[in-house]
């Protein structure tokens, strides 16, 4: 959608959307270096929209936060890049992981005297 065909309270929502985003960044702006994602994600904290309300909605209003987070941090990530987001963990995944790691330990110590 293109910001000529927006009506006057969709141009005031993105406003706050950015206002959101703004505010995360003005907070954090000298502390490291920000990326663009990790200031939607928490634009989206601070508005208090989780994952958990509407996932697909979070997705897009996510996208939307990170394309105006490319903007204030002036961000090169091309265009059609798609940000992470920070997902939660899998715990079959990460037992997954646990147990290959745990048997490289293992062979690593078989190997030292």
């Amino acid at each position: 959608m293109s910001a000529t065909t927006l009506t006057n309270g969709e141009r005031a929502d993105l406003e706050q959307l950015e206002l959101a985003v703004r505010t995360v960044y003005e907070r954090q702006r000298g502390r490291t270096p920000l990326n663009p994602a990790w200031l939607a994600t928490e634009a989206m904290a601070t508005l208090g929209f989780t994952r958990e309300m509407h996932p697909l909605g979070y997705l897009a209003c996510h996208k939307t936060l990170c394309t105006i987070a490319e903007g204030i941090c002036g961000s090169r990530r091309p265009r059609r890049s798609v940000a992470k987001i920070e997902q939660s963990p899998d715990p079959e995944r990460l037992r997954t992981e646990a147990a290959a790691l745990n048997r490289h330990a293992d062979a690593l110590r078989r190997e030292r005297p």
